[in-house]
Order: C-alpha cells, then sequence, then structure tokens
C-alpha cells in the first residue's frame, strides 16, 4: 500500500465511519459498496485537495470517473 492509497483509505473511513471494511476493500472494489455516495465524494475530493494541494478538474467532478480507488489513485499520481 502506497502513500496516496493509504491516505485515501483513511479520508474515506472517516467520511463513511467504516475502517474496516475501507481497510478490506480491493482496489477494483466499487466505492458505493462502503457507503461513499456523491455528497461524500465531493467531500473526499475537497480533503484530497486540501491535503495534497492538487486540484480536481471541475469536468472530472463526478462520482462515475472514480468507481474504484485504483481510479482515484492513478488521477491523484497524473496530477503531481
Amino acid at each position: 500500500m502506497n502513500e496516496i492509497e493509504l491516505k485515501l483509505r483513511n479520508f474515506i473511513s472517516e467520511l463513511t465511519e467504516n475502517k474496516e471494511a475501507v481497510f478490506a476493500l480491493g482496489l477494483e472494489d466499487s466505492l458505493s459498496d462502503i457507503g461513499l455516495n456523491s455528497i461524500k465524494f465531493i467531500e473526499l475530493v475537497v480533503a484530497i485537495e486540501s491535503e495534497s494541494g492538487i486540484e480536481f478538474d471541475d469536468e472530472d467532478l463526478d462520482i462515475k470517473n472514480f468507481e474504484n480507488l485504483n481510479k482515484l489513485i492513478s488521477y491523484i499520481e497524473g496530477k503531481i
């Protein structure tokens, strides 16, 4: 588990209040399976932007673009 993945899992576990499920989630598993809905996704984006200093493009602010951890990690790595 790299640093980005660990931070994401921590952010998501705080938002969903389900740490055990978040850390058991596979990289390709759906984030909606652990309770990440569109509102919590925006909260996650805000946390990521605040922590990392990157900015999500407006056209990318759709939870469907980030169905799983792998897609989210790849996006962040591309912005760093």
